[in-house]
């Protein structure tokens, strides 16, 4: 679930071949292009908008928080079982819904129905300088992941990097019990849960209590 936690826009518009599909009526054709125009007026628009709001650290604000960093470290595991909150429908090789394939309070586990195990992820507070500094030392020992920021601007921390960083979603905060950083997400797909690893200040060389 690789959520964004910043997503992209994304702009769906729909092509015709004059030879396969001739439209007849020009002005239906015209009108077709002008909203095209104008779609493509306000995704830029947009793009404009958010970049500005990315520099200033100002996107998705109310999904900051902070990740206090523990004086010990601790490791615990989550059931990632997941209950339907809404029916999920049987669809027909029409498109047309014939019933509901998953009722509403189903129960499964992802981990069990992907066939490649998802990226590790690396969870810290973006404002606190000794997270940042100990996440990068991290990062040979983790090839394939996923870097999480719970806070801060994640332009600039992407600059830092120099790979994409993603504003922690409060939905994936509360399902892993997330509380601390740094945290480190692995998958046991066999058990199906996530192990988290959290690097306190006895490992990390600091304390809990210093300025960050």
């Amino acid at each position: 679930m690789r959520g964004l936690l910043i997503g992209s826009l994304l702009l769906v518009s729909v092509g015709f071949s004059a030879s396969t599909y001739p439209i007849v009526e020009p002005d239906l054709w015209e009108e077709m292009q002008a909203k095209m125009q104008r779609a493509q007026e306000k995704l830029k628009k947009e793009q404009e908008r958010i970049g500005k709001a990315l520099e200033k650290g100002e996107v998705m604000k109310s999904w900051w928080a902070s990740l206090p960093m523990p004086e010990k470290s601790y490791t615990y595991e989550v059931s990632m079982l997941y209950t339907l909150e809404q029916d999920i429908p049987r669809v027909n090789e029409k498109g047309q819904i014939v019933g509901v394939l998953y009722p509403k309070g189903y129960t499964f586990n992802p981990l069990h129905y992907i066939a490649v195990d998802p990226p590790t992820l690396i969870v810290f507070d973006g404002k606190d300088k000794r997270q940042v500094e100990f996440v990068k030392k991290l990062l040979p020992s983790y090839p394939y992941r996923m870097l999480i920021s719970s806070q801060g601007g994640v332009f600039d921390l992407m600059k830092g990097f120099r790979e994409r960083v993603f504003l922690l979603n409060p939905v994936l905060r509360d399902k892993l019990r997330i509380k601390h950083g740094v945290s480190v997400v692995k998958w046991d797909k066999n058990k199906g849960t996530a192990v988290v690893e959290v690097y306190g200040c006895d490992k990390v060389g600091c304390s809990a209590t210093s300025k960050r």
